[in-house]
């Protein structure tokens, strides 16, 4: 594996130690407000299908961490949380994105080649 992998890896490596990003359904509910930029606590629980208590939690740690911010709104409907990404949770994305772009235009054949000794974890 060639220098710019290894850092590309090491750096994938940093984001997803990052405690906020440390499980799947958090990196989920990052992806869909990066899309959206803000949703309805309603609607977030309809896109990634968690439960209530499961997303407030999920919720409640990126917010810890900077993330998102939540806001109390009142609509027609009743009140609600509307839940909106930050500049460093878009930041935080980008990096994410970029970083496996990367990796599979410029690394994904090496990791391929080198996987034929039965291991499918081996680089």
């Amino acid at each position: 594996m060639d220098n710019d992998t290894n850092k590309l890896i090491e750096n994938l490596s940093i984001i997803a130690s990052d405690p906020a990003l440390k499980s799947s359904s958090r990196l989920l509910i990052l992806i869909i407000l990066y899309i959206n930029k803000k949703m309805s606590f309603t609607d977030l629980l309809h896109s990634t299908m968690m439960g209530k208590g499961s997303l407030s939690n999920h919720i409640d740690k990126m917010k810890e961490e900077g993330l998102i911010t939540t806001k109390n709104v009142f609509r027609l409907s009743g009140p609600g949380i509307m839940i909106e990404i930050t500049g460093k949770g878009e930041n935080i994305y980008q990096n994410y994105i970029d970083i496996i772009n990367k990796l599979s235009s410029n690394g994904s054949e090496k990791i391929i080649k080198k996987s034929d000794d039965k291991s499918p974890f081996k680089l």
